[in-house]
Formats: structure tokens, C-alpha cells, sequence
């Protein structure tokens, strides 16, 4: 039911209501976009609390459209050190920020954060500490202790990685660029391989690289491959990987 309503009218809010208490089913109505879940018997306040929390959100929301008209390119940035590096920490700031002022699928602001975090991730453990693929496969508390000795040597502890996501309104996408301090690695050897291999992103080892290629609209790398660029799109449809 929900998913032909998404069909028919992807911007009409729903509140389901059901006696089908389900965890499965919960969950998936709320990917498919439900604004609100109410369990019966139904209560009259509880539903009139939650369309007029449905009214204000899509009051807010437009109240930001207008904000975001306001101006061409916005951005976020910053410059990690690698001793205070955490997978996490830039995500969470981007998570409120994509949700709570940008009108779009859930499904694009999450892999919007995919995108961000395997970025991330890689240029930490590939571009600053240069970790090899067997000390990857360590035990934790190894690899902590690997990873704890390569950022007391001055070479590796210098380097940095840089993180921006803008909004182009112009090209009406947003653009997200990570930047380390490491060595780079054969990306074109890299895209070339994901443009012709279909099970690339099934193998372990470059595994990150598919994930950023299918997520996105474009995929570009400069600086030997220290540099790597996504893309996606904010139009109806999805433009065709350069």
C-alpha cells in the first residue's frame, strides 16, 4: 500500500496506522517513507499530536528551501589530524546538517554519508598511515598498537586529511572532495578495472573504491590519486559516470 502511494505521490506525507506490531514491518514502512506509525486502538490525541508535528516539519521545510535559495554554493570543510581522527565524527556533524536542510530521498542523503565515510576512511588508512593489507587484518588490539606507533614517526603524524562537501546550485549537485597527505596510488588502473569488472565490488580489496563508483555520479581522482572527488547529482535523474 505505502509503496504504490510512494509511487503515485512521493512527497505526500503518510501516517500508518495498523495493529500489525511487527519489528520487520516497522522498519520497512519507515524506509518507504512513513511520516509517523500509530498503533491501534488509535488514541485522537496521539494522531493529532503527530500531524501537527508533520505540518511543522513540512513548514520548516520550506522555510529552508527558500533559505537555500538564498545563495549559489554553500560548504563545509575542515582538516583532520591524524591523532584525533575518528570514522565517525565528520558524519555525525553532516548528518543534521544534509537531513535538516536539504529536501531530499533518504536514500541520496545516505549515500551522501556512505560516500563521506568510506572517503574518509581510506584516506586515513591507506593515504596517512599506509597500512598494509596484513596489518588490516590484525586484531584489534594490535592494530591499535600498529597504528599507535606509525603516528609517533614525523613523517606519518604530519599529514593531514582534508574533507569538503558544498552544495552547487548551479550544477545542482553536491560535491564531495577528500584530500590526504600520503603517497596516491594507480587510480586510473583502479577505474579502469570498475568500468569493466561487474564483480569488483564483491572482492575485499578495493572494495571502497566500487562503493564510491556506484553511489555516485561521478568519480574523480587528481594529485596521484591523494585527491578523490563524488558527485551526485540533485536532478530527477542520474547523470552517466565520466
Amino acid at each position: 500500500f505505502l509503496e504504490k502511494i510512494r509511487h503515485d505521490g512521493p512527497n505526500q506525507e503518510v501516517i500508518l496506522m495498523t495493529g500489525y506490531l511487527e519489528q520487520e514491518y516497522f522498519i520497512r514502512a519507515i524506509r518507504l517513507g512513513a511520516a509517523d506509525f500509530i498503533s491501534k486502538p488509535i488514541e485522537t490525541q496521539h494522531l493529532l499530536k503527530s500531524i501537527e508535528a508533520i505540518i511543522s516539519r513540512a513548514n520548516a521545510r520550506r522555510r529552508k528551501d527558500k533559505l537555500l535559495g538564498s545563495f549559489e554554493r554553500a560548504e563545509f570543510s575542515c582538516v583532520i589530524d591524524p591523532h584525533l581522527f575518528s570514522g565517525t565524527g565528520v558524519t555525525k556533524i553532516l548528518n543534521p546538517i544534509l537531513f535538516d536542510n536539504l529536501e531530499l530521498p533518504h536514500d541520496t542523503i545516505s549515500d551522501l554519508l556512505t560516500c563521506a565515510d568510506e572517503m574518509l576512511q581510506n584516506a586515513y588508512i591507506h593515504g596517512v598511515l599506509e597500512l598494509t593489507d596484513a596489518e588490516r587484518l590484525c586484531e584489534r588490539d594490535q592494530l591499535k598498537e600498529i597504528i599507535a606507533e606509525k603516528l609517533h614517526q614525523p613523517q606519518i603524524c604530519s599529514r593531514r586529511v582534508r574533507f569538503s562537501l558544498a552544495l552547487d546550485k548551479d550544477n545542482e549537485a553536491i560535491i564531495i572532495s577528500v584530500e590526504d597527505d600520503g603517497q596516491g596510488f594507480d587510480h586510473e588502473a583502479w577505474l579502469k578495472l570498475l568500468r569493466e569488472d561487474d564483480k569488483l565490488s564483491l572482492r575485499a580489496h578495493g572494495r571502497g573504491l566500487a562503493m564510491l563508483y556506484f553511489l555516485s555520479d561521478k568519480l574523480e581522482f587528481a594529485n596521484g590519486g591523494r585527491s578523490v572527488r563524488v558527485l551526485r547529482s540533485l536532478r530527477n535523474h542520474r547523470n552517466s559516470k565520466a
